[in-house]
């Protein structure tokens, strides 16, 4: 996806940026770059899959539910919830997730 790009690219220009402005040379540039390589090869990677699978697996419920002849949906906050969780709860929204992140899911009604 091309948000999954952009953010990259713009945590490594800002790095860069504030590299340079910092008097480092090539190999602490280097250095800072890779930093945030791994770090997105890791924790950005897994994230990013898991709320990918989340998603696919709220639509295929929603999906199925609704071959199955249910109608109506409820959606179900895990924690107290951000507003937009809570907001989808009053009725609003049937696919979770709506944020990174979101753990919040659907049941029949």
């Amino acid at each position: 996806r091309s948000d999954f790009v952009e953010e990259l690219v713009s945590e490594v220009s800002r790095s860069l940026h504030d590299g340079r402005n910092a008097g480092h040379g090539a190999r602490q540039l280097g250095s800072d770059v890779s930093r945030i390589f791994r770090a997105w090869r890791t924790d950005e990677a897994e994230r990013r899959i898991r709320d990918i699978s989340s998603r696919a697996y709220h639509f295929g419920l929603v999906t199925s539910l609704k071959s199955a002849g249910f109608e109506r949906f409820a959606w179900v906050v895990t924690g107290k919830g951000c507003a937009s969780c809570r907001a989808a709860a009053d009725g609003r929204e049937t696919n979770p997730p709506l944020h990174p992140g979101c753990s919040c899911t659907v049941v029949p009604a």
